[in-house]
């Protein structure tokens, strides 16, 4: 009898043992999404402070995202967790390394998934409205991209990319574009913003738009302030090239809007 329960006990304690270790590698394998995420749809105000945005648009936005096709090595990373993904690296501008841990995902595959979220948003969700409104400029801080001289070098003694923008009196961006200045030539990707700039400041030649503009001007500026405290990444020299610097202005552009 006493042989039977020690062998009873001792099986028990063996399969208590790889239990723990099943649920060890589980937890191991699984990033924020699957835990924390999780926990964070039981508290809105946490959520929002997590990821700048609040849960409604979170679920809104991310049925944009395709989710990639399976492959016979691993299983594909769902669209829910590539938003989530992008949105803490806009949010925090932390490194892909860090968020790659934190996700137990490859460094490579944050880079991917955040280049190819933030385009998408903008060429998904971005609508060019005809209006008027106060127009300003904001220098994204870039490290130095290999055999570019002085391209991106501004008058601050860094090197950046410029977000113009079109900002009404609520805080929302109307049109913008992305580029880069030398001297007073402008250079940039897109053409439409830069269109409704152009009338803009013809419009500016009417005393009386100069007066309504005059209130506005320190509207532009708070915008900018918001954006940069809501997206962190704006806080940090983007370690990126110039191109997906740019995805990642408009995307942050397209996301401010879902915060008010």
């Amino acid at each position: 009898y006493d042989v039977v329960t020690s062998y009873v006990c001792a099986t028990l304690l063996h399969l208590l043992l790889l239990l723990k270790v099943c649920v060890f590698l589980f937890c191991f394998t699984q990033g924020n999404h699957h835990h924390l995420v999780q926990e964070l749809y039981n508290d809105r105000l946490r959520f929002k402070s997590y990821f700048m945005l609040t849960l409604e648009p979170f679920e809104l936005l991310h049925e944009k995202v395709p989710t990639r096709t399976d492959t016979n090595m691993r299983k594909p990373i769902r669209s829910k967790e590539r938003f989530s993904i992008c949105l803490r690296f806009l949010a925090t501008g932390d490194s892909f390394v860090n968020i790659a841990f934190s996700h137990r995902v490859g460094t490579s595959t944050v880079a991917t998934i955040v280049d190819e979220v933030t385009r998408l948003n903008w060429d998904v969700l971005w609508k060019f409205p005809d209006f008027t409104g106060a127009i300003d400029g904001k220098h994204v801080v870039l490290q130095a991209p290999p055999n570019s001289g002085s391209l991106h070098f501004n008058y601050k003694g860094t090197r950046s990319i410029v977000l113009l923008a079109l900002v009404d009196a609520h805080y929302l961006f109307h049109a913008i574009d992305v580029g880069i200045e030398r001297g007073k030539t402008w250079h940039s990707s897109g053409q439409k913003a830069l269109d409704l700039c152009h009338m803009f400041l013809l419009e500016m030649k009417l005393s009386r738009c100069k007066i309504n503009l005059m209130r506005l001007s320190p509207v532009v500026d708070n915008v900018f302030g918001i954006l940069s405290n809501q997206w962190r990444v704006y806080r940090r020299v983007m370690a990126l090239t110039p191109e997906k610097a740019e995805a990642i202005v408009k995307a942050t552009c397209i996301l401010h809007h879902f915060c008010f």
